[in-house]
């Protein structure tokens, strides 16, 4: 009977040890779609170019894919330059799906004019989607002013009047969708912790002073997308925190020009 009992138990051991190690292989990866550097920050004044990269995270069988961006043009646009009598914009695909064995199949569509562009690739052919992560595509933006804030906004689907074609997804080899968690990113070139002024929250005076300590401390805590301006890798992290209140402190009395 004891050497039973202890078959019985070794047995209902590896039994559990299997399950364990099935449920864990069975968890889903969260893919992530991303703006990289999460921020771009310059100092106030800056103006020029910079480049930020999307990339993919995780992704399992992807096919085809698209990235719909948009931006604030008083602040940035998208940086393009002319061949005759068009203007080619600054948009280079990356290596992720380079090696699709019948190639792909590019598009882009920006409209300078409102701030977004629609920019995919898909897969040539009958054939298994991409497994990985990796960088989809680079895009170059001009700075217009010298004092102003944009979000890179990938996770909002289309501009507001825009065609309803113009969205955020991924698709699998069946062309189903697959889920996706879509991160965004941000440029700011003004003091940081200047988020209010005389004008009220988001009218930038180029001082950060009373009114942004004020604005801050009767927001902190919540989700304010104005006074949200910074976070662990400094870039808005959805809650008005520590992180906020700490970048006004550190730049109180400062002011440009």
């Amino acid at each position: 009977m004891r050497g039973i009992r202890i078959l019985w138990v070794s047995v209902s051991m590896l039994l559990m040890l299997s399950l364990l190690v099935v449920n864990e292989g069975a968890s889903p990866s969260t893919t992530y779609m991303n703006v990289v550097p999460a921020m771009t920050r310059l100092s106030p004044g800056t103006l020029g170019t910079f480049k930020i990269n999307i990339t993919i995270t995780d992704v399992v069988d992807l096919y085809a894919w698209q990235v719909n961006m948009t931006w604030n043009t008083a602040v940035l646009n998208l940086t393009s330059h002319a061949v005759g009598s068009l203007w080619v914009a600054h948009i280079y695909f990356g290596n992720f799906m380079a090696l699709q064995p019948g190639g792909t199949t590019k598009q882009r569509f920006v409209d300078y004019a409102h701030g977004w562009a629609t920019i995919g690739e898909t897969s040539k052919g009958e054939i298994p989607g991409v497994d990985g992560s990796g960088n989809l595509v680079q895009v170059e933006f001009t700075v217009k002013s010298s004092y102003g804030s944009s979000k890179l906004d990938i996770a909002s689907n289309y501009w507001l009047g825009g065609p309803p074609w113009a969205t955020t997804f991924l698709y699998d080899r069946n062309l189903w969708e697959m889920p996706m968690t879509p991160k965004n990113g941000y440029f700011d070139n003004r003091l940081p912790g200047d988020v209010a002024g005389p004008g009220g929250p988001g009218v930038y005076d180029g001082f950060v002073n009373a009114y942004d300590l004020g604005y801050v401390v009767s927001v902190f805590g919540s989700s304010n997308a104005i006074a949200d301006y910074t976070g662990p890798v400094g870039a808005p992290d959805g809650i008005v925190s520590a992180y906020d209140l700490h970048g006004v402190g550190a730049n109180f009395g400062e002011h440009y020009p």
